[in-house]
C-alpha cells in the first residue's frame, strides 16, 4: 500500500510516537513516503527513520507557558505559503493519508479524495469548561 504520513513537527512528541508507526509501516511491506511539517529540518534530529520525506512549513501554533497565543499565531501564519505547498505537492495517488495533527498532508487527501487517519492528542473531545474555539 502506498501511504503518505504527515507529521507535525513541533516539538510535542509527534516525531516520537510516529517513528516507531513508520518504522513497522515499512516493515510490513507498505511504501510509506513521510511529509514532515512545522520546524526546520536542521532543528530536528534523528530522521533516518523517516527516509523518504520532505519538508514543508504548514501551519503552527504559537504559545506561552502552555497557553495559545492567539494574536501571534495568526500574525505567523503563512497561508499563502500553506496553500502554495499543497498545490505543489505532486503526490503519486496514494492508498492511504495518515496524518499526526499535520495539516499540509490532510489537506492533499482531501484534495485527491485518499482513505484518511487521523491522530493526535485532540482527539478525545471538548474539555468541560472550554470554548469551542479553544478546544479547536
Amino acid at each position: 500500500m502506498k501511504i503518505l504520513y504527515g507529521i507535525q513537527t513541533t516539538g510535542n512528541g509527534h516525531i516520537s510516537r510516529s517513528r516507531e508507526v513508520v518504522r513497522e509501516l515499512k516493515e510490513l511491506g507498505h511504501d510509506v513516503h513521510v511529509l514532515l511539517s512545522g520546524r526546520e529540518p536542521a532543528m530536528q534530529s534523528d530522521l533516518e527513520a523517516f527516509e523518504p520525506y520532505e519538508t514543508f512549513g504548514g501551519l503552527t501554533f504559537c504559545s506561552n507557558r502552555g497557553r495559545l497565543q492567539y494574536f501571534q499565531t495568526a500574525l505567523n501564519l503563512r497561508l499563502f505559503q500553506f496553500y502554495r505547498d499543497i498545490a505543489a505537492y505532486d503526490d503519486p495517488g496514494f492508498d492511504l493519508v495518515i496524518t499526526d495533527f499535520e495539516p499540509v498532508s490532510a489537506r492533499i487527501a482531501w484534495r485527491q479524495s485518499a482513505g484518511t487517519l487521523c491522530y493526535s492528542s485532540f482527539c478525545s473531545g471538548r474539555p468541560s469548561g472550554r470554548t469551542a474555539l479553544a478546544s479547536f
